[in-house]
Order: structure tokens, then sequence, then C-alpha cells
């Protein structure tokens, strides 16, 4: 598999954290370029702005020496994150098995589950 665009949705979780890891070790592999994207669609009172939620991440990826571009859109990220990839040219979506909130499904989140059914690429879910 020829992996040259990651696209690495983040909200912040700890599965979110550990699907960053998991795409800066394969873009180190295979000297891949990551496209960190963050989607809100309002921000709930006491929540992180989302350029707090992307700035988490940039320290880090910076720190591992991967090339990565930060994304921060205003939309449901069920139907965002398909339509990114598709658009970019992705060919590996990487996201956590389940987001900040808790409430949605016992072992997938909601997001992963529409992007697992609706990806244009492969997508390696990390939990």
């Amino acid at each position: 598999m020829n992996i040259k665009k990651i696209l690495l949705p983040v909200d912040g979780s700890e599965n979110s954290k550990r699907a960053a890891q998991a795409a800066a070790d394969l873009a180190k592999v295979h000297n891949a370029e990551v496209d960190v994207v963050h989607c809100y669609t309002r921000l709930p009172v006491g929540e992180d702005k989302p350029e707090d939620i992307v700035a988490m991440y940039r320290d880090y990826f910076k720190s591992q020496g991967t090339k990565h571009t930060e994304l921060v859109y205003d939309g449901t990220p069920g139907e965002i994150i398909p339509e990114h990839a598709k658009q970019k040219g992705i060919d590996l979506i990487i996201i956590g098995s389940r987001g900040s909130t808790q409430l949605a499904g016992l072992f997938l989140g909601s997001v992963t589950t529409r992007v697992l059914h609706t990806a244009p690429c492969p997508v390696l879910v990390i939990r």
C-alpha cells in the first residue's frame, strides 16, 4: 500500500491521541503527510475552542518531525471527514474508535461508524 496522505480526525480524546501516535509512526515509515482535522458544529459551554484542540497535536507532530497540515471545519464530522478524504486524495484515514463523548455507541462511536461506511479509502481504527 502506497501511503502519502493520511487523514487524522482529532477531538482531544485519549483514543484520538493514540490515533495521532499511529499516524506519526506510519507517516515516518511511508514519508507521508498528515492532515490533522477537527470538526465541530457548536461549542458547548466549557469546551475547548476548535483551534485549541488542533493545537494540542501541533507540538507532538513537530517533535516527531511529521509534516502535517491543521484544518478546522464547521460541520458534522461524519460528513466532513469522508468528503475531505475524497477531495484531498487521502490514502488512509486513522481515527479513534470513540471520541470525547461516551454517549455514542458502546464499541464504536457514531462518527467512526459513519466514516467506516462512507470513506473513499481504507480506515484504520485505533482504540
